[in-house]
């Protein structure tokens, strides 16, 4: 084949028959797909043998006076010639290869270019031979990529100018957070920390150390806390990220320094991973819970306070939900009847009484109050058959009401009688029996026979009274 020169005119995806019948078939496809392709061809030392109408026209550059040329020495190839050989020898074993790079072309470089200051191409590289010589050399195609290349900047300045908006979104808002929010590494150095976190960590330094002075970006525990304390979050810290745990919301109790003010916190804590899903560190929150702690300990402490006075002001100290379940009874409950208070918890009041009594007036009476939400006082109950024989209990409770109105259950106490339910048995036999005899003496002789009288007057009946003298009886 003579040696082609000058530029290679395509006209409605044809070009003339000197080179490209002797192209390969993918490579025909490619230059005859577009009328405007940019491309040339070379011989196998990568010497020009034709550059495209389209090229030289878009460059302004006379295709005849490169011809002979080495490619890297055009001007377009000024900043590839690196990337440009290893496409070439690629294609040499593969017989077609895609440059994964871009070529920039300063206007500089060539003077009489009416183009932009910079352009952009990739470049695709093919062989090219007939049968007698399959590889007679190259054949190159550049895509301009400029518009693109621009395209893909802008998105990707949006997307930055998006993040950075919501940087600075999430910035000011865990700024403006009381809680203390931050983020730590696998060495728990801080690489995180909110505006409340880093005023409160400079208090506890102070407090801890003495100190006011920044410790730096790469501060940790060991910068603020004791080293017993800082010790303690750490191994919280190595725990959460080694095993992958979920720490939410753990109280626990701090000390800024040996004769501080305890403090109390509540801490949630949980893995950081990157895109792999590794864990990389840990973000957590934390919130000073100390006085609503000191609270609930006051609280708790006038609650025990309440019970321990209820417990001795009355043997039985008993409360119910809204259901008239009972949701409270005192431990005395187990020495009264023998059974644990926890098996009363969640019965009603009827059911925690009648297993240990019997029906009576006065178990009816509480029914009834207890419907009406009624307030009662003083109900004798016999709990029988308990280990110390049978209970006198008066039983006394009153209903309860929320704010709004709605009852919320009863409470009540029950107070131990027998002691004196006994002796006042004991007194009032004493007082109709002789000591000696244990018989009725002659005051309850007379009672008895009055009312045994006065029971024959009013049913009509008759009644038979016997006299035994025993003589000389003392």
């Amino acid at each position: 084949m003579p040696k082609p020169s000058g530029a290679l005119e395509l006209s409605g995806g044809q070009a003339d028959a000197f080179s490209i019948d002797r192209l390969p078939t993918s490579a025909t496809l490619a230059l005859a797909a577009d009328a405007h392709s940019f491309f040339l061809v070379t011989d196998t030392e990568t010497n020009i043998l034709c550059i495209s109408t389209a090229l030289a026209r878009e460059w302004q550059f006379g295709a005849d006076e490169w011809v002979g040329a080495r490619v890297t020495e055009l001007p377009l190839f000024h900043s590839a010639v690196e990337p440009l050989n290893s496409l070439i020898e690629r294609t040499l074993f593969s017989k077609f290869a895609q440059g994964e790079f871009s070529i920039t072309i300063p206007e500089s470089a060539i003077p009489d270019s009416n183009t932009q200051n910079t352009r952009s191409y990739s470049v695709d590289c093919s062989l090219w031979g007939d049968d007698t010589q399959p590889v007679t050399g190259f054949v190159l195609r550049l895509t301009d990529q400029t518009e693109l290349l621009q395209l893909r900047e802008e998105l990707s300045s949006t997307r930055a100018n998006a993040i950075e908006e919501e940087r600075n979104l999430l910035r000011t808002l865990i700024d403006n957070i009381p809680d203390y929010i931050y983020a730590k590494d696998l060495d728990g150095r801080f690489i995180v920390k909110n505006k409340a976190l880093s005023r409160y960590m400079q208090s506890v330094r102070k407090a801890t150390y003495g100190r006011t002075d920044d410790p730096g970006e790469s501060s940790t525990d060991f910068d603020y806390y004791s080293l017993d304390q800082a010790a303690k979050f750490r191994r919280i810290d190595v725990m959460v990220m080694d095993e992958n745990l979920k720490i939410l919301n753990e109280e626990m109790r701090v000390l800024p320094s040996t004769d501080g003010e305890p403090i109390w916190l509540s801490t949630s804590k949980v893995p950081l991973k990157d895109k792999d899903d590794n864990v990389i560190g840990l973000v957590g929150t934390t919130r000073i819970i100390t006085d609503e702690k000191l609270s609930e300990l006051k609280m708790r402490g006038s609650n025990d306070r309440f019970r321990d006075f209820a417990e001795t002001a009355a043997d039985l100290f008993w409360e119910t939900d809204a259901t008239n379940r009972v949701s409270y009874i005192s431990g005395r409950y187990a020495e009264l009847t023998g059974r644990d208070p926890d098996s009363a918890l969640g019965k009603s009041a009827r059911r925690m009484i009648l297993p240990l009594t019997s029906e009576s007036e006065a178990l009816a009476e509480l029914d009834q109050k207890i419907q009406n939400r009624e307030a009662f006082s003083n109900l004798e109950i016999v709990f029988k058959q308990t280990s110390q024989g049978d209970r006198h209990i008066l039983l006394s409770g009153r209903p309860c009401f929320d704010r709004s109105g709605e009852f919320s259950g009863y409470r009540g106490v029950g107070r131990d009688i027998t002691q004196s339910r006994d002796l006042e048995l004991k007194l009032q036999h004493q007082a109709t029996h002789d000591e000696l005899t244990a018989l009725p003496n002659r005051r309850e002789f007379v009672r008895r026979l009055e009312a045994e009288l006065l029971r024959c007057g009013e049913k009509g009946r008759n009644s038979a009274l016997a006299y035994l003298d025993l003589d000389q009886f003392k």
